[in-house]
């Protein structure tokens, strides 16, 4: 288990190169908020400004989730700037999750499937919720005891492949 500082994963390095930002969608803040790991997500902080669209944080996880914003998260007004012809699978909430990853230059983090393959379609760098969790975990964002209380909860709820349920489980400090 993790004692004293958080380690920094060498994804640090990576993502620096990548501006340091992202752009969490709700799948992430609900994600992680379910099962009391959100807070953990502040290890990344400062190093990487983390930010999600306001309408986001207003109209969709606050009024399913009993926290305050955290002061690690930025949370930005973005326009709705969606073409009514493009919209597929997309939500209002995913155009403007794209739109504000667009706007920073900054790494879109999601389980969205959908969401990721239109953000790679625009150029948009995309990381997948699973990862991020993996290596929040493996740099004592989160403890090993939360870690495995909760993993089971976690993944119930997040509707994975079977390969990346199994990463998630085997993933260790």
């Amino acid at each position: 288990d993790c004692r004293g500082t958080p380690r920094r994963p060498a994804a640090f390095a990576v993502y620096r190169r990548m501006n340091g930002r992202f752009v969490l969608d709700n799948t992430v803040l609900s994600g992680f908020a379910a099962v009391g790991w959100l807070s953990s997500l502040g290890v990344w902080h400062p190093e990487y400004e983390l930010t999600t669209p306001e309408q986001l944080w207003t109209d969709e996880f606050r009024p399913n989730h009993d926290h305050e914003r955290p002061a690690w998260l930025t949370v930005q007004p973005v326009e709705r700037q969606v073409d009514p012809e493009r919209t597929g699978q997309l939500s209002d909430t995913d155009w403007r999750c794209l739109s504000l990853a667009n706007r920073l230059g900054a790494v879109l983090v999601t389980r969205d499937a959908p969401l990721k393959r239109r953000a790679n379609e625009e150029g948009v760098r995309t990381k997948w919720q699973g990862s991020l969790l993996i290596e929040t975990f493996e740099t004592c964002g989160i403890t090993t005891t939360a870690y495995q209380e909760s993993v089971g909860s976690y993944l119930a709820n997040a509707h994975l492949s079977t390969g990346v349920e199994d990463e998630i489980r085997a993933a260790e400090k």
